[in-house]
């Protein structure tokens, strides 16, 4: 119908929804980063806060060859988007089970926050990112939750959160044609969300130009507060 060929072809060329694969292609190359820059011997440990089906993950393991040990943690409270994304993960991994492991970790971020066993799980992270859940937090609860995800770094690990612009023709699509809200933010406001003392912290943005970033790196010496870049 006509009504569908618009709406297929606002798909594929709307500003926001361009910005799907772009994010994807962003966290690879984060992904990457992570697995060459981690020192040590032991395995470098990656957890997603807010997964969905995890494609990033999915499309880097299946291109993956190092022989370095890495340890992956999908948290979401959609248990078909985790049991989704371990299927996949499975195949993707399937012959470098020796390698790589994957663990997808069911709960509320609310009940992550307040149970200090589960938090336990997924502390000392070498990379936490989170492409597509500040959006939905208003600023109290993004602000509580970026505090959260500082508590999950290891020394020298890195934090990337991400967020839908703050720019109209972001969100014109998905709130007048599919009333969907978010929480837009431009980068200072995204940067609001961190703690105070945090500091060296360093915007990135998607080549869609429609999803901002911050990164920050955890201090690496015992006792320091605060971050670096």
């Amino acid at each position: 119908s006509i009504y569908g060929r618009i709406m297929h072809e606002l798909g594929c060329e709307e500003r926001l929804a361009h910005t799907v694969p772009c994010r994807r292609d962003l966290m690879l190359e984060q992904i990457a980063r992570a697995v060459n820059e981690t020192g040590g011997d032991g395995p470098v440990r990656i957890a997603c806060l807010a997964s969905g089906p995890a494609r990033e993950v999915e499309d880097f393991l299946r291109s993956y060859d190092g022989e370095r040990r890495i340890e992956w943690t999908l948290i979401d409270q959609d248990a078909r988007a985790l049991s989704g994304a371990n299927e996949q993960l499975l195949r993707a991994a399937a012959g470098k089970e020796r390698r790589i492991k994957v663990k997808c970790l069911f709960t509320s971020f609310r009940q992550l926050a307040n149970n200090p066993d589960l938090f336990e799980e997924v502390a000392g992270q070498d990379l936490l990112y989170s492409a597509g859940f500040f959006d939905y937090l208003p600023d109290d609860a993004a602000k509580q939750m970026a505090g959260l995800c500082v508590d999950m770094l290891r020394a020298g690990g890195r934090l990337l959160l991400g967020n839908a612009a703050n720019e109209r023709d972001v969100h014109w699509m998905p709130e007048f044609v599919l009333d969907w809200h978010m929480h837009y933010r431009d980068i200072s406001e995204l940067r609001a969300v961190f703690p105070n003392d945090v500091v060296g912290l360093r915007p990135l943005t998607d080549t869609s130009n429609s999803w901002h970033f911050i990164e920050a790196r955890r201090a690496t010496l015992s006792g320091a507060k605060g971050w670096g870049t």
